[in-house]
């Protein structure tokens, strides 16, 4: 029932460039050069064409304070403190406010995270809190809805992590009057390797997820099971070059303390593939699959990103092409 909020395109990228430990892996290049634009084009599988740029603006101490979406008549600007912490991110649409996301610190470490955001006259909020070391350890989902007869109803899913010896062991999960309990397994670098389902009279009781890691740490393969029987699962694949996330995008100060659960992505994904269960023929069909190449100047910055998105017998194509400024 809770309606899961999407961070605006600036704040999911500093969340996915900003996930890493001191002990992770550090781009091999110099960033001397700051992204300014990135143009994309898209071929629908009816042969009609949509194109999108987004451009960069930045301030006289070279921080990022604004993402423009110029098709969607859209922006994302960031605000700075006196000590150069990102404190907070608007997203404007047509001029108005949709969405708001705060950043709190201490001792110079993220600590809490908060997105607030409006659509159609209703209104969402969530608190994602961390640890000192960096883990995620509760997150906090409100929505307030009006309906048409004027009745607001409140809807809340909170999740507290926990754990044991400072490793991850688990999850409780609470909507309403219902909670789910997941029972979380670990490898020795702190990567969730299965998660079980332990709910009573419930029909997530049981389920349970297996996530398979290659030697860097990337996520290869998850696998879905229900009552024991495999009825999903996904793989993935990547090249050899930096992650071209981390060239384009610095993380903000005091952002790099997250943990990753689900392992790092040193390498690009080239290919994301679903596979589901058909029910009749108990055979594995591949519902859906991603692919995707890159290409790179001679410094290392990436040039450009192709892919084909296949889904449900319809296909994407789309090229993007990256402009930088460097000095």
């Amino acid at each position: 029932m809770i309606k899961q909020l999407l961070p605006c395109l600036f704040a999911a990228l500093m969340l996915i460039t900003g996930c890493e430990s001191d002990s992770d892996p550090a781009p091999s290049i110099q960033k001397t050069c700051k992204i300014i634009s990135i143009h994309s084009t898209y071929i629908n599988s009816d042969g009609s064409k949509d194109t999108s740029t987004i451009t960069h603006e930045y301030d006289t101490q070279n921080r990022l304070i604004a993402i423009n979406d110029i098709r969607n008549s859209s922006k994302t600007e960031s605000t700075y403190n006196s000590e150069d912490f990102l404190t907070e991110q608007r997203s404007i649409k047509n001029g108005q406010i949709v969405n708001v996301t705060s950043y709190e610190y201490v001792q110079g470490k993220l600590h809490k995270t908060t997105i607030t955001s409006k659509e159609n006259g209703q209104k969402y909020r969530t608190e994602l809190v961390y640890a000192m070391d960096g883990y995620l350890v509760s997150s906090i989902s409100q929505d307030s809805i009006t309906f048409s007869d004027g009745t607001l109803q409140i809807y809340t899913d909170t999740t507290v992590y926990t754990f044991t010896n400072g490793k991850l062991t688990g999850k409780i999960q609470k909507e309403g009057n219902s909670t789910h309990t997941t029972i979380i397994e670990t490898n020795e670098r702190g990567f969730v390797t299965k998660e079980i389902g332990q709910d009573n009279n419930s029909s997530l009781n049981g389920n349970k997820d297996i996530y398979i890691y290659d030697g860097e740490g990337q996520l290869i393969r998850r696998e879905h099971y229900s009552n024991e029987e495999l009825t999903q699962y996904d793989t993935y694949e990547y090249d050899d070059k930096e992650n071209a996330a981390n060239i384009l995008y610095s993380s903000p100060k005091g952002h790099p303390t997250f943990r990753i659960y689900y392992g790092f992505q040193v390498h690009n994904m080239t290919k994301h593939a679903k596979y589901f269960l058909n029910l009749n023929s108990k055979v594995m069909e591949q519902t859906y699959v991603e692919t995707y190449e890159y290409e790179y100047d001679t410094e290392g910055y990436p040039k450009q990103r192709t892919g084909t998105v296949l889904s449900r017998g319809k296909t994407t194509k789309f090229t993007a092409l990256y402009t930088f400024n460097c000095q």
